[in-house]
């Protein structure tokens, strides 16, 4: 659970499907263009969280068929 949310709520990090990380030398911002340029590398569907000064990846998939797609938490 998330502190705070006020709702029910379950993060990919408690499921161990999700991740925050920094990047030496690129921003966030920097590192998520990256990964969506590089997108056709990627074996499955990723979500990234956007408008953070960190790197959130998960692997949470809403089947849209779609390989990236982002949040705001």
């Amino acid at each position: 659970m998330v502190k705070q949310k006020t709702t029910a709520y379950e993060s990919a990090h408690c499921n161990g499907m999700g991740f925050d990380i920094t990047v030496v030398g690129m921003s966030a911002e920097e590192a998520r263009k990256t990964i969506k340029e590089q997108c056709g590398k990627l074996p499955y569907p990723i979500r990234l969280e956007e408008d953070v000064t960190w790197l959130h990846i998960d692997c949470y998939d809403p089947c849209n068929n779609k390989v990236i797609n982002t949040f705001k938490a």
